[in-house]
């Protein structure tokens, strides 16, 4: 026994139930099982990997971990493009913004658990 005859209070208990202490204790437990060292809080912290950085990065930083396919049924025409999310493009053709059809992850199957754990940025900054 370790000696300790207090008790657990409330604030302890709503820490442990909070969702993104939750979040956060899975988010370790993979990265730890994955052998990753560096803090990891959110998508843009994995560009520190070498097969994610090799993806690139849109201008926040985000990796560019889908390949959307799009087709434009005005134009007729259909291109793919890579993203950090399922976002709308203009087509090439006539500037109409289109979205995406199909979104391919572009990540690892190794690193896919991990990848869709993590927010793409921190709940701090969210509230900014």
């Amino acid at each position: 026994s370790c000696g300790w005859t207090g008790t657990v209070n409330d604030a302890q208990i709503a820490h442990q139930q909070n969702p993104v202490h939750e979040r956060n204790r899975k988010i370790a437990a993979e990265c730890r099982r994955l052998g990753i060292q560096h803090a990891v809080r959110t998508r843009v912290d994995l560009m520190e990997i070498p097969a994610i950085a090799n993806l690139g990065a849109d201008s926040c930083g985000q990796p560019l971990a889908y390949e959307n396919t799009y087709n434009c049924e005005d134009c007729d025409v259909s291109w793919t493009d890579h993203w950090s999310c399922g976002v709308d493009t203009p087509c090439p053709c006539c500037g109409q913004d289109t979205a995406p059809e199909d979104m391919q992850l572009r990540i690892s199957t190794l690193l896919t658990p991990l990848f869709e754990m993590l927010p793409e940025i921190a709940a701090e900054e969210a509230l900014t």
